[in-house]
């Protein structure tokens, strides 16, 4: 299936693809909206076990506004071609096993 990990913090947000294929035409949104985007970024390739970075300034909603990474996201979407996956904090602050800040996720 499409699997990932979501990290994130003040310095930008991570994606880990640990799903078994490689993701192709990758599509990030953070706070998708249903009457307006969110803060969006693209990729062409994020292979099996690896993990990208984007920092705030290149995750923008459509007029230009970048990301406020100070702000926590309250959702993540991935798009690819292999499949889709959405994230969602279950609370301000508390960190779930698939969208969690980097230094809440390390070992």
């Amino acid at each position: 299936g499409f699997r990932a990990v979501i990290l994130y913090d003040d310095q930008g947000l991570w994606v880990t693809n640990v799903s078994s294929v490689d993701w192709h035409n990758l599509y990030v949104e953070i706070n998708p909206g249903l009457l307006g985007r969110g803060y969006t970024a693209q990729l062409d390739l994020l292979p099996a076990g690896e993990r990208a970075f984007w920092p705030p300034s290149a995750l923008r909603k459509p007029d230009g506004t970048a990301w406020p990474a100070e702000k926590a996201p309250r959702a993540v979407y991935l798009r690819a071609d292999e499949g889709d996956y959405y994230a969602e904090p279950s609370a301000p602050g508390v960190a779930t096993p698939s969208m969690a800040a980097p230094s809440e996720a390390r070992e």
